[in-house]
């Protein structure tokens, strides 16, 4: 199958982040709960490279987000390699970077994000490791365990790449509360561990039915779903009212700012960075060839 580059249109994007995105696999090994993607114990990759290359010539170089809709680095990527060939191939035609992912496979390919760094610059490459909970991963126990990304991160900033903490989704009752955030955001609170960054966002469900999976797994009894009820939907994705989105974000900014982190909200319509930098890359940076 062909691999594909599309235009990044979620309901509500960052500041200026309008960019690409690639999703090297169909489906999902990692099966989180709260995910849209499928797994079905089937998952393909988008092995054919020859469109991709060409159709790169012809567009203006913005970023391009790998990891979307699925990890990029989920385990058959470790036989495959296609996600490492794909961050060489923008490379070469010099398209910057933004890698989403919970694997610690990611660090296979150090190799090449310092070759990126040294020829273009850091600023071109961009690598967010989602923790959305530290003791108790209830909705991702498919994925590589918390202490794992908590260990990769720390390794990516200790090598200068520039990183960042993905605190999301934020699922009420769940890990909105002030203990949760902190047992996160405390193990990169030392002055070594140079994180500068963490981008947060609420969960939306982009159906009812994983709205009620996610309530049935946390053995909430539908506390999640009544505190969903005056939800809207937005193009398919189901949004929580502003106020509520507030309060749960005002929370995680206010305890960020305790380990002098700059926050951004993902995909949200209410935002907390003043720069374009909301994952820690310049969405509106001209980048030319």
């Amino acid at each position: 199958m062909e691999l594909q580059i599309k235009k990044f249109n979620p309901p509500f994007r960052c500041n200026g982040g309008i960019h690409y995105a690639i999703n090297p696999y169909i489906n999902c090994a990692f099966n989180c709960t709260y995910c849209y993607a499928n797994r079905d114990d089937k998952i393909e990759t988008m092995a054919a490279l020859n469109h991709f290359k060409n159709e790169l010539k012809s567009l203006p170089p913005r970023v391009v987000e790998i990891g979307t809709s699925t990890d990029a680095y989920q385990y058959m990527e470790k036989k495959c390699r296609l996600t490492r060939k794909i961050i060489q191939i923008l490379n070469k035609h010099r398209f910057p970077i933004l890698i989403n992912t919970k694997s610690d496979l990611v660090l296979r390919d150090l190799d090449v994000f310092h070759e990126i760094a040294d020829t273009m610059g850091k600023e071109w490459l961009s690598i967010g490791i989602s923790i959305n909970k530290l003791t108790d991963n209830r909705l991702d126990v498919a994925a590589p365990a918390a202490h794992k990304r908590v260990e990769t991160l720390k390794k990516l900033l200790d090598e200068g790449i520039n990183a960042y903490l993905r605190y999301d989704p934020v699922v009420p009752f769940y890990n909105d509360d002030e203990t949760s955030i902190r047992e996160v955001f405390s193990l990169f609170a030392h002055p070594a561990t140079p994180l500068k960054r963490v981008t947060t966002s609420t969960f939306k469900p982009t159906s009812k039915k994983i709205l009620r999976r996610v309530d049935r797994q946390l053995d909430l009894d539908g506390k999640l779903i009544r505190f969903y009820a005056d939800a809207k939907w937005i193009k398919g994705t189901l949004f929580l009212p502003n106020e509520k989105v507030k309060t749960i974000l005002d929370k995680v900014n206010s305890i960020a700012s305790d380990y002098n982190f700059d926050v951004a909200t993902c995909r949200e319509r209410i935002y907390y960075c003043s720069d374009n930098y909301c994952d820690n890359i310049d969405y509106s940076r001209n980048y030319a060839k």
